[in-house]
């Protein structure tokens, strides 16, 4: 019998799906908590932990064949056991086991598991400023300010790799499949070098403290920090910048998409939008004390309000701002999936990662005591963040 319908078969058993499990039905997966004592006081729990309802075998047998499986013909227990089977012998103690943490196959990525929850793994240590972090398949990519390097580390640990030294200041940092991409802030610079390692690339020189970036199939995208910035492209193969648009207030963060580009601008509290190609500037959002961090999904473009302490929301084309997370001060940069929005609050030695899912109605600390962590990655399985002051770059399993 399926795994799935002995769940909802064991619920018709023990009655216990309105109390234990939730709204949605008896989808969740059962724990040895549940087949404690119970309200109904003629069932019985053997040495093993196996529950027998006080029902009839021919009801019992009848139910089985309608969720579709069968009843062994020593006792009515069969069943109850096949289903408790599953999670006793497969999980463990859900506890403190790091393939199975909190929940059965909640794989904890490399990471601890204590108490029912996965701790964050160091994947790399003793850096000089870690700053942007962006991720492929395979590596987690991230800049480091002080001592003016590029890295790479695998995802699932290992030794780091120098990618690129003597850069001044790179900050931001974006990988394809190809190459990886940064800021140089100090240096004017942007650039690249190939994933594998190489000589490093300018593709463009003589902006202004060159801050945040962004990709797209063809070009590649950034903010020109200055308090007459603004916001330029440049092809991935290189060629000469085009400024898309200027007489900005120290644009912060970017995102792109595959026809528009958006950025925070802090000083002006503002979220902007404007063609990827050039073109008229549409505000999307105003009065966002101290807009900061920027990220986008097929819908909704997300940011920080680091001042303001809030985490929201708006519609691509426009419409209602929806604040999804409040008491946020010093949140920095963000990152989203079908997951949630994942952000920073960049505060040391007690800073902090969170999570929100999409609509706001889960608002959630993942990992705390961190020195200084300032910039978000996802993927599938976990959550990458750098520690700029602890000198650290991390990883957590979702």
């Amino acid at each position: 019998m399926g795994t799935l319908k002995f769940k909802r078969f064991a619920c018709l058993l023990i009655g216990w799906c309105a109390a234990f499990l939730p709204a949605g039905g008896c989808g969740e997966p059962f724990t040895s908590e549940l087949f404690g004592e119970s309200d109904a006081g003629a069932d019985r729990v053997n040495d093993d932990g196996v529950v027998t309802p006080d029902v009839e075998k021919d009801q019992l047998a009848e139910d089985a064949k309608d969720a579709g499986g069968e009843v062994g013909e020593d006792s009515p227990t069969d069943v109850v056991a096949d289903v408790t089977g599953d999670v006793d012998a497969g999980c463990g103690d859900t506890t403190a086991d790091p393939k199975n943490c909190g929940w059965c196959g909640h794989d904890c990525q490399g990471g601890q598991c204590s108490a029912g929850a996965c701790q964050p793994v160091v994947l790399a240590k003793n850096q000089g400023g870690p700053s942007g972090i962006d991720l492929d398949a395979k590596n987690v990519y991230w800049t480091n300010a002080v001592t003016g390097t590029v890295m790479r580390v695998p995802k699932a640990g290992g030794a780091s790799v120098l990618l690129a030294n003597g850069q001044q200041e790179p900050y931001s940092v974006a990988v394809d499949a190809v190459n990886v991409y940064w800021t140089n802030r100090n240096g004017g610079t942007v650039m690249k070098v190939p994933i594998s390692g190489g000589a490093p690339v300018t593709l463009a020189s003589v902006q202004s403290a060159p801050h945040r970036i962004a990709l797209d199939a063809a070009s590649v995208y950034w903010t020109n920090y200055a308090a007459i910035g603004g916001i330029a492209k440049i092809a991935k193969s290189g060629g000469s910048p085009a400024e898309l648009i200027s007489g900005q207030n120290q644009p912060r963060d970017i995102s792109v998409d595959a026809t528009s580009v958006y950025w925070t601008m802090g000083p002006d509290g503002i979220v902007d939008k404007i063609p990827n190609g050039g073109g008229p500037q549409s505000v999307l959002a105003t009065n966002q004390t101290d807009a900061y961090g920027i990220a986008t999904d097929n819908a909704f473009v997300y940011w920080t309000a680091r001042g303001a302490g809030k985490v929201a929301k708006i519609p691509k084309g426009g419409g209602n701002a929806v604040i999804l997370a409040i008491a946020q001060i010093d949140a920095a940069y963000l990152a989203v999936d079908a997951s949630g929005v994942y952000w920073a609050r960049n505060t040391n030695p007690n800073g902090s990662v969170w999570r929100s899912s999409l609509d706001g109605a889960v608002v959630e600390s993942v990992a705390t005591g961190q020195p200084g962590p300032l910039d978000v990655a996802v993927d599938a399985t976990c959550v990458y963040w750098t520690n700029a002051d602890g000198g650290s770059v991390m990883k957590l399993a979702k």
